[in-house]
């Protein structure tokens, strides 16, 4: 693919996350994307993307770097957890940093209800994977007795919830997030209760 059809592509991905993220995957048009691209015809999306369900799932491509931490993350195993909570914390919140996850997140959000099975893949290319990734990890606390009488599943999600409420604050409903600390402070705080909980 040419440097044109490349910028080409990359606009109409963005036009597309746009229109997801305004009025939902299931009222999005092609038409209406077309259209936020500046495309003359709608017939020209079609050479790039088959359908509409391609076009969500080329969009979640765009958190393809942080995924790539999640599925190397395997050393973290190995880590103490006052060191480990903290990155896998870091990586979590990372997403805060890509332009693209506001709208991704709305997107998801907004059909997670009425169409889950659309919205898997995103759910699967990035929370599933942290919360799997942590799953574990405490599932190999427990089994080496570094920490005892918790469930895994149960602290994964514990860990899980504290930051995503942080995030839903910062993109999806801001008065959650009114007064809340700058990333590393909140995460220095979620952590050290965290800590404090199991060790107590």
């Amino acid at each position: 693919m040419d440097p044109e059809e490349s910028n080409r592509k990359a606009e109409i991905l963005d036009a597309a996350l746009e229109v997801f993220a305004e009025v939902g995957y299931r009222k999005a048009t092609i038409k209406a994307i077309a259209s936020r691209a500046g495309l003359k015809s709608p017939a020209l999306i079609y050479w790039y993307f088959p359908n509409k369900e391609a076009l969500l799932k080329a969009t979640i491509g765009a958190i393809a770097p942080a995924v790539a931490q999640v599925e190397n993350a395997g050393m973290i195993f190995e880590l103490p957890l006052e060191v480990a909570l903290p990155m896998i914390g870091k990586l979590f919140l990372s997403a805060l940093d890509m332009p693209k996850t506001p709208q991704l997140i709305r997107v998801f959000f907004g059909e997670a209800i009425h169409n889950p099975e659309v919205v898997r893949p995103l759910a699967e290319s990035g929370p599933l994977l942290v919360l799997n990734l942590l799953v574990e990890y405490f599932r190999r606390q427990v089994e080496h007795n570094h920490i005892s009488g918790h469930n895994p599943a149960a602290l994964a999600r514990a860990y899980i919830g504290g930051l995503l409420v942080y995030m839903m604050g910062k993109v999806l409903f801001p008065p959650l997030g009114e007064g809340a600390p700058p990333p590393d402070e909140y995460l220095n705080e979620v952590v050290g209760v965290f800590l404090r909980g199991l060790k107590g």
